[in-house]
């Protein structure tokens, strides 16, 4: 818990003081640096890599069952809610009668 209130803390500083401050992301720098140095990516390589990365956590973070889950629920409340509201109509309709 004290590790994610200090990354939390941490995303507040500039790139810069980070890379001075956290030796994990001094370290993930370093290595990025590393990868453009020996030619491996271009800048624009590893940029689009890290974004195409976190799409993928984003994505993976709320799985598909999940969705269907939460969408049948929807699907049965609004069932219910419309018997209800047809049940509520009837009898109105059925008592001015």
């Amino acid at each position: 818990m004290q590790t994610l209130l200090k990354k939390m803390i941490n995303n507040m500083k500039s790139p810069e003081e980070k890379y001075r401050n956290d030796p994990q992301y001094h370290m993930l720098v370093n290595m990025l640096e590393n990868m453009i140095h020996e030619a491996q990516f271009t800048p624009s390589e590893l940029r689009e890599a890290c974004i195409f990365a976190c799409t993928k956590y984003e994505m993976n973070r709320c799985s598909p069952r999940q969705i269907y889950h939460s969408f049948e629920e929807k699907i049965r409340f609004n069932e219910q809610l419309a018997a209800s509201i047809g049940s509520a109509v009837n009898f109105k309709a059925n008592k001015q009668e």
